[in-house]
């Protein structure tokens, strides 16, 4: 049923793009916490549309596999953020912003069986305008979701996954 919504309004922003005034494209490189005891790396990239004021968010981020606290065994988890961001100073060279929203992560464990939990986040951050159109930004980004963990012997244990991480990026609008 998460799932279904969460497609269902990803597809209901998609088509209501075009009738919005402008938007972006991201690519970034993130650190932070995947899991409450482990820290990776990953990439991501983020489809933004709306107006100056404000814009509706699709960030896709992958933190490749390796092995992380409580699992001996490779790990990898994209997290899936749809949200809405409010852009503090959109006339200015220095735009901070803050937004929310749901995530959706996909977490694929080599050796145990996990369902994919919805939760949300948060962000907060700024982006620099270096060109016409294009520049540079930082942000930090909370995300939050439970899920259930199937162990080797059947039995089951929660486990939170997300936390904070920091983005460094460039942007691109159009």
């Amino acid at each position: 049923m998460r799932k279904s919504v969460l497609v269902l309004v990803g597809c209901l922003v998609l088509c209501a793009a075009p009738a919005w005034a402008g938007g972006a494209f991201s690519l970034f490189g993130t650190y932070g916490e995947v899991t409450e005891d482990n820290r990776s790396y990953g990439v991501g990239a983020r489809l933004s549309l709306g107006g100056q004021w404000v814009m509706v968010d699709l960030t896709g981020t992958w933190v490749p596999g390796h092995s992380a606290g409580d699992f001996d065994e490779d790990m990898q988890v994209v997290p899936f953020d749809l949200g809405l961001r409010l852009v503090l100073a959109p006339a200015s060279e220095l735009r901070p912003y803050v937004g929310a929203g749901v995530t959706y992560m996909a977490i694929n464990l080599s050796e145990r069986d996990v369902d994919d939990p919805t939760g949300f986040y948060a962000l907060a951050g700024f982006n620099v305008k270096a060109w016409d159109h294009a520049g540079f930004f930082m942000e930090a980004v909370y995300r939050e979701a439970d899920a259930t963990v199937v162990d080797y012997d059947g039995s089951e244990f929660d486990e939170d996954f997300g936390g904070i991480a920091g983005s460094v990026g460039f942007y691109w609008t159009f």
